[in-house]
């Protein structure tokens, strides 16, 4: 599993800017790019939900606080003026500080704190999917090697503090990503069984539900 994929690219995308660019990205090879690309932007989107369902029951297993204050807190920020859903960052940081309460400080280190080096690579490939915008390659020599699909995603080209050279993420490091969400989700779900309490029967019904359906058995 590779998450997230670390891409030092040489080439730079084209955006289209100009009627000569649309043209020029509208081989079948371009258009073949942009479906599995798009694919890629759905299955991650729908991925990074499982390992948030999988954030949640753990928050909730290390919390001793009931079922709707720990849903508050893990999908809200309230404060006197405002409030605001959490991005996938802070949830990590809300789920971690309920872990480090519940275990010992060398379960902490040595269960959880591999599992959250994965995690803030997953924030960061999350965020990825959801801020970069896609960019097509028009000389296919400059990406010999490096992927099979002319286009990639890649920060806005309107950012003008983006280091493109370093983010850039091709169809395979989408698809590989993809499956490494997979794995964290089903990763946390067996550290959630393994090592904190469980309290799912204080969750809701339904929700209750869910987690049993989930959680794989701790062997």
């Amino acid at each position: 599993m590779k998450l997230i994929s670390k891409c030092a690219r040489e080439f730079r995308p084209t955006p289209l800017y100009s009627e000569k660019a649309i043209k020029e990205v509208s081989t079948p090879a371009h258009r073949l790019a942009r479906a599995r690309i798009v694919r890629g932007l759905g299955e991650g989107v729908t991925s990074w939900q499982h390992v948030e369902s999988a954030l949640f029951l753990i928050t909730h297993s290390a919390s001793t606080e009931p079922f709707e204050l720990v849903s508050r807190r893990f999908f809200w920020t309230r404060s006197k003026k405002r409030v605001v859903p959490n991005t996938g960052g802070v949830k990590r940081a809300v789920a971690d500080k309920a872990v480090r309460f519940a275990l010992s400080g060398s379960d902490y280190e040595g269960y959880w704190l591999p599992l959250d080096e994965r995690l803030k690579a997953a924030v960061a490939f999350r965020n990825s999917l959801a801020h970069f915008e896609i960019s097509f390659i028009t000389d296919l020599t400059r990406i010999a090697g490096q992927t099979a699909f002319p286009a990639i995603i890649a920060p806005h080209h309107l950012d003008v503090d983006a280091d493109i050279d370093r983010q850039n993420l091709t169809v395979e490091d989408i698809e590989n990503d993809i499956r490494g969400l997979r794995e964290l989700a089903q990763d946390l779900l067996l550290f959630c069984g393994r090592h904190l309490p469980d309290r799912d029967y204080l969750l809701p019904a339904g929700v209750n539900d869910f987690a049993k359906s989930w959680r794989p058995k701790a062997a």
